[in-house]
């Protein structure tokens, strides 16, 4: 959890461009997802019956979330 601090203080006081202070804030905010679904992914796989159909459902809800980023990212650029 430090480490996060850390990494925040540096990337804020060093002075990086914009441009590479998006690419260092979509790399922690990947990261940051990829710790928090290896934590929910065990619970989603204990459910046994139905779990094609769950798949489906859960592959469509993270197509959709890709989706709905892209068009906000294309509504409305700065």
């Amino acid at each position: 959890a430090l480490t996060a601090v850390a990494g925040a203080l540096v990337t804020y006081f060093a002075g990086f461009s914009a441009q590479t202070n998006a690419l260092l804030i979509s790399f922690a905010a990947g990261s940051l997802i990829y710790i928090a679904a290896t934590d929910l992914i065990p619970e989603l796989h204990k459910h046994e019956e139905r779990k094609a159909l769950r798949s489906i459902a859960q592959v469509a809800v993270l197509l959709l979330g890709i989706a709905v980023i892209w068009l906000v990212g294309t509504l409305f650029e700065h």
